[in-house]
């Protein structure tokens, strides 16, 4: 006759525990392969606008407009950003890409946690021109498709200086946020008076 042999009851206690375990490890594992996917941002970018040139080009063509494209605010916002990159003691930027609609501004930015763990997260900030800067509000952020609170990794409000050299004789009149690019409308001043 088979006795039944006892099951220890330290073993039985910690059974779910350590399921428990594996279970939460399957899940980083599968987030952190879900979130890696998109290859990494640095800070690297096309130089920014000259926009001392651009004003002379546009006196010289008899113009009241200029613009700036996606590429030149790629390069003004990524400085920016470079220098606000520490989000907190453990969190930290370390690349960042912009793109434009119309007036939202979208930057995809790589963070990386605790020196390891790379997150490519989507901020979405609206723009508005407030006097000399072209101002972003940040709206949004989301992790691929999850969305994210608006507090956690909060990049904050970024502002992209448009004033123009004093030997320039002309001011920004207003700025439209457009497909693809920033028109600024200019206006010309009397540097005589």
């Amino acid at each position: 006759m088979a006795v039944p042999q006892k099951v220890k009851p330290v073993r039985r206690a910690f059974a779910p525990l350590l399921w428990l375990l594996v279970i939460a490890g399957l899940l980083v594992g599968g987030m952190a392969a879900y979130v890696s996917t998109e290859p990494p941002l640095d800070w690297s970018s096309q130089g920014g606008p000259d926009l001392a040139e651009k004003v002379r080009g546009m006196i010289a063509s008899k113009s009241l407009s200029a613009a700036i494209t996606e590429a030149e605010l790629n390069a003004l916002v990524k400085a920016n950003l470079y220098e606000e990159r520490r989000l907190g003691e453990q969190a930290e930027m370390t690349g960042a890409d912009v793109a434009l609609d119309g007036d939202t501004l979208i930057v995809r930015t790589d963070v990386t946690i605790a020196g390891s763990i790379r997150l490519p997260l989507t901020h979405r900030f609206r723009l508005e021109w407030e006097k000399p800067d072209v101002k972003a509000t940040h709206v949004s952020t989301a992790l691929k498709d999850i969305p994210l609170p608006a507090s956690l990794l909060a990049i904050g409000t970024i502002r992209v200086p448009l004033a123009f050299d004093a030997r320039i004789p002309a001011e920004i009149e207003t700025v439209s946020f457009e497909e693809g690019e920033v028109r600024l409308k200019l206006k010309l001043v009397n540097p005589f008076f």
